[in-house]
């Protein structure tokens, strides 16, 4: 009978201890703060993206840009008056295209550099999905925290060989002596026909 009960507490034992780290171990991976941070931010990029979509280019820039992004952009704006600046009238930085798309989504490759109050974003934007026309962009998003929601910061992408760093373009432009258009950092994609099926 001592046996009996000595294999039984011991497999008792042995099942409890089997649990609680099985529970260790996947409360360690939703709990970390860092992981849940990178989840955050992984998904308010794609909710940012697919509500951006659908709004007018000046309310997307409201609601989903940092308070320095719009100071700078309403500066170079205000510096160009009616003139055409490139950078801000050739394409939407939502799509990274002149025609944009309805369609867009952005899938975040990885998270690094991350504080509490800044992180960098190496991401995919593909615009027409699915479809034959699907044209992935590789951006990286710069991000900061405010008013306890991540915003987007900056928008860069290397394109032929060159890096276009809107924030950086908008600076140029605001400190340059000479209104010049600024070097577009959108390319000009190959659009689908506009009978396309969703």
């Amino acid at each position: 009978m001592n046996k009996l009960t000595s294999l039984f507490a011991l497999t008792l034992l042995l099942l409890v201890a089997s649990c609680t780290s099985r529970s260790n171990k996947a409360s360690d991976t939703t709990t970390d703060p860092i992981t849940q941070q990178r989840q955050l931010i992984e998904q308010r990029i794609s909710d940012i993206f697919q509500e951006a979509r659908n709004m007018p280019l000046d309310e997307a820039d409201n609601a989903y840009m940092s308070t320095e992004y719009r100071q700078l952009l309403q500066r170079a704006l205000d510096k160009a008056g009616d003139a055409n600046i490139g950078l801000i009238q050739a394409g939407d930085h939502w799509t990274q295209s002149q025609e944009g798309s309805d369609n867009t989504t952005a899938r975040v490759l990885e998270i690094k550099d991350l504080t509490s109050s800044s992180a960098t974003a190496i991401t995919d934007l593909i615009n027409f999905p699915g479809t034959d026309y699907e044209r992935i962009i590789h951006l990286t998003l710069q991000l900061v925290a405010e008013d306890g929601q991540w915003l987007i910061d900056n928008f860069i992408q290397d394109f032929e060989g060159k890096t276009y760093n809107e924030k950086a373009a908008l600076r140029a432009y605001i400190d340059s002596p000479d209104p010049l258009p600024l070097e577009a950092p959108v390319q000009t994609p190959t659009c689908p026909p506009a009978n396309i099926p969703d």
